[in-house]
């Protein structure tokens, strides 16, 4: 599968809400709005091939792991990090663990595509954590798919897709309600459109997985004492 940029959305970029959109539904509204972005990423991800093996299965990561290096590094960076909850659980350091579990390289292979949003606003903040928060969503039924596939549990590769399974809705409940808190007005959720959809085309850019034999290291030691 090749990469390829998305049509451009129909979506508003002016912070307008669509018809059938409730008014007080930010997440509503950026759903709306990266709807087509998101089909086109889930389009990329073959689950039923690269679920066959887990070589497959680590190049999943190894996507997930290059395409959200530069977004998390953004997030850490931007100026109204320091607000976010301390709760908030990294995906990259787990991707890097379940790489590790499967005794591939935690690094990616290959470039990175850079992330080059300038969005200093806490609501280009919020835009791109609902695609990063959301994405745990998501990785709940590949979890499911991977461990009916593959054995894959959260101590064996799985738990970057797990990272929220004790709790599936809480922490996007919660997400959801700060960003009709603190993103309300026409220019606030213009800057979260635009900000959500720049996390999707990062994505985008990188180049889709491939179920091909991945470069491993060392096997991970085993957890048995001499």
């Amino acid at each position: 599968m090749t990469p390829k940029e998305p049509a451009s959305s129909t979506a508003p970029s002016d912070g307008a809400l669509p018809d059938g959109v409730p008014s007080d539904g930010t997440a509503a509204l950026l759903r709306a709005a990266t709807d087509e972005r998101h089909r086109a990423v889930e389009a990329r991800l073959d689950l039923g091939e690269l679920l066959r093996s887990r070589a497959g299965y680590a190049a999943l990561l190894g996507y997930f792991a290059a395409s959200l290096a530069p977004v998390e590094a953004w997030i850490d960076a931007h100026p109204h990090a320091a607000a976010l909850p301390d709760g908030r659980r990294r995906g990259l350091p787990l991707l890097r663990e379940d790489l590790r579990a499967l005794g591939v390289a935690a690094e990616p292979a290959g470039p990175v595509a850079a992330f080059n949003l300038a969005g200093p606003s806490e609501a280009h903040l919020l835009g791109v954590l609902y695609v990063v928060e959301g994405s745990a969503l998501g990785g709940l039924t590949i979890a499911k798919q991977a461990r009916r596939a593959l054995g894959v549990t959260a101590e064996t590769g799985a738990s970057f897709f797990l990272r929220n399974a004790g709790d599936p809705l809480g922490p996007w409940t919660r997400f959801k309600q700060r960003l009709d808190a603190r993103v309300r007005s026409s220019e606030q959720r213009a800057a979260a459109v635009d900000a959500a959809r720049a996390a999707f085309d990062q994505f985008l850019r990188q180049p889709a997985p491939a179920a091909g034999p991945p470069v491993t290291t060392s096997p991970p030691p085993h957890a048995s004492r001499p």
